[in-house]
């Protein structure tokens, strides 16, 4: 966590139930910015959305740090993990569909053209 003893202080200063109802508004805020930026892109939608991620993840820090910063950690490096499989098995997939479509493509092609031989194509040119 960046600035641990700065959320710490936050949380003990404002007191955890505003910080909690803080985290949900500005999750919102992100939503709306979100949205926004969707219907119409242009650079101060984006920038909107930049601010809103930034006051999020200062939120949501400061929830670590009520929570407890090292579980957070913790749950962070599985899912993270856990997340790498899925990226990784679903890359898998795709390039075997991949591998598959052009193996039925090949098979298709030689099903319809059977002068395509090697043999017969060597015809022609003798």
């Amino acid at each position: 966590m960046r600035h641990k003893n700065l959320y710490e202080e936050a949380v003990s200063f404002y007191g955890v139930e505003l910080q909690e109802t803080l985290w949900h508004e500005e999750v919102g805020e992100l939503m709306q910015a979100l949205s926004k930026h969707k219907r119409n892109p242009s650079t101060k939608t984006k920038i909107n959305v930049i601010e809103e991620i930034a006051d999020v993840i200062l939120m949501t820090e400061q929830l670590a740090s009520i929570y407890g910063t090292d579980l957070v950690e913790t749950f962070i490096k599985v899912k993270s993990d856990r997340l790498r499989k899925r990226i990784d098995k679903a890359r898998e997939i795709i390039i075997d569909n991949h591998r598959k479509d052009d193996s039925e493509y090949v098979k298709s092609e030689e099903a319809q053209s059977p002068n395509s031989s090697p043999a017969s194509t060597s015809c022609l040119f003798e």
